[in-house]
């Protein structure tokens, strides 16, 4: 057992969304020390330091270790795990390694590295509500203010369900505030970012959301472009309800109100139809080795509690099972597989959904996401169902059974 840990050290703490750039990450920080991290040496210190010996700090979304009454903060209550890496800066700054997570009902997610100085900026800047590259920066309204933009843009849209039935969320519309940061971090990158509509003075920037209101007329959202530190960034969104709007606000092109012809197209995902349909062949499933082991043992937490004490060898071959159901019924039901907008990787994949206890009558124990390459599906990773939906929802408002936000 400790050698297992030893290996996946940092992944028995949380889900790690960076697991194949955070040791150069780390590195880039040592630059110029003649120290150099290495994969399996950090992961032995992590176990030693914090698995082993439990030398990890947990802070609040203030970034502080104890509560108004002098308490320390635990683990269920924090928003932030620290621990020191060991390591440190050409300017003898420490080097701490963190996790974060959105609310305290989600798990961790990590791990980022930076020195105190850096980190208490990260927890500054976290204090704003943001959606992805889209930040609301007045620091006394700025939650306020990203609240009420969410709940105006959930009554200006055509009625969706943007929450989830069986969980609570504390910020309103989950759904929707991830489909505004996904799309238009999506619309940064099409067409070097030429979908999101610059004025001549560089102040503000429209584009396309992609949904329609209860006119059926597109939503333009326009957001203010800032700077800090020579850095730009995306602040205080709001709707564009009317073109006489952006007369309001200064927005010209060529030092000419815009036309109709000239505003923004949504997001596109895919040329072809084709790219989004999930096409069941004889020959479909190209499992690799590499992926079934980061799924069966980097992922063990996504599974069912019942299963997450099986042997690996085990739950290879019940998950090898279900992935063979879920393909014979995807022959009989075209729309079973959806296609999903990978926003990590820029790409479209597919979602399957795995029954390990072959038991059809009720929601699926998560998602299988499939690439598809040289003529097979390849395995990648396993999501919960409510990451699966947000990202199957960029695309278009799944119509499936098993990926409903009723059920989720």
């Amino acid at each position: 057992m400790a050698q297992t840990n030893t290996k996946f050290g940092i992944y028995n703490f949380g889900f790690i969304k960076n697991g194949g750039t955070f040791i150069n990450e780390l590195n880039d920080l040592l630059k110029d020390t003649n120290v150099f991290a290495e994969y399996d040496k950090f992961n032995k210190h992590f176990y030693n330091h914090v698995t082993a010996n439990g030398n990890i700090k947990y802070l609040n979304k203030y970034g502080y270790s104890q509560d108004r009454q002098g308490i320390s903060i635990d683990k269920s209550q924090a928003q932030y795990a620290v621990y020191d890496t060991g390591f440190k800066t050409k300017d003898e700054k420490e080097i701490f390694g963190f996790f974060s997570r959105q609310s305290l009902t989600r798990p961790f997610e990590g791990i980022e590295f930076a020195t105190k100085e850096k980190l208490d900026e990260i927890i500054e800047d976290n204090l704003l509500f943001k959606m992805g590259l889209i930040y609301f920066d007045d620091p006394d309204n700025s939650w306020n203010d990203g609240y009420s933009f969410i709940e105006d843009l959930a009554g200006t849209a055509i009625p969706e369900k943007w929450t989830y039935g069986t969980q609570t969320s504390a910020i309103p519309h989950p759904i929707l505030k991830s489909y505004v940061e996904h799309i238009f971090t999506r619309l940064t990158k099409e067409k070097n970012g030429n979908k999101l509509l610059r004025d001549d003075n560089k102040k503000f920037a429209l584009f396309n959301l992609g949904l329609l209101n209860i006119y059926f007329k597109p939503i333009y959202l326009i957001v203010e472009v800032k700077e800090t530190d020579g850095k730009p960034y995306y602040a205080n969104p709001f709707i564009m309800k009317k073109r006489t709007t952006l007369a309001d606000i200064g927005f010209t092109i060529e030092g000419k109100p815009i036309s109709e012809k000239q505003l923004p197209e949504p997001a596109q995902f895919y040329d072809n139809i084709n790219e989004i349909i999930f096409k069941p062949e004889p020959e479909f499933y190209d499992p690799d080795d590499e992926k079934l082991k980061h799924i069966i043992e980097e992922r063990k937490s996504r599974f069912p509690d019942i299963y997450q004490t099986r042997a690996t060898t085990e739950l290879a071959v019940i998950l090898d099972t279900a992935i063979k159901c879920s393909y014979e019924l995807s022959k009989r039901n075209y729309k079973l597989v959806v296609p999903q907008y990978r926003p990590q990787e820029d790409k479209i994949q597919y979602l399957m959904p795995i029954y390990l206890g072959a038991t059809f009558n009720k929601l699926p124990d998560f998602a299988l996401v499939l690439d598809h390459e040289s003529g097979y599906y390849k395995p990648e990773t396993i999501l919960e169902l409510d990451d699966a939906y947000q990202n199957a929802r960029l695309i278009a408002k799944p119509d499936n059974f098993w990926l409903n936000p009723e059920q989720i």
